[in-house]
């Protein structure tokens, strides 16, 4: 049975969500989904849907923990929390 077969779509995280993860150092670290390119700035958590972290967040839920690789190091990371976007709101479009 996969992830997805045991949560509800609402559950897991989209691009519009904000994501609260633990990295394996234990830091934690909160990141949005930049709505335009030009807002991608990762070391003030905004970050794209194509780099490996965002790659790697989508889809995933509360509570699991998946891996991705920047420059050949394999960096876990867990998913603490996820805040959903209002629905009618225009961030992200």
């Amino acid at each position: 049975m996969s992830t997805a077969d045991n949560h509800s779509d609402k559950n897991l995280i989209t691009k519009k969500d904000t994501v609260r993860v633990r990295f394996a150092n234990g830091a934690i670290k909160e990141f949005k989904f930049a709505a335009i390119p030009a807002e991608v700035d990762p070391s003030n958590g905004q970050i794209s849907t194509e780099c490996p972290l965002g790659r790697t967040l989508l889809g995933a839920s509360v509570g699991e923990k998946r891996k991705y690789e920047v420059l050949g190091k394999e960096i876990e990371v867990e998913i603490l929390e996820i805040k959903k976007q209002p629905e009618g709101s225009l961030r992200g479009l």
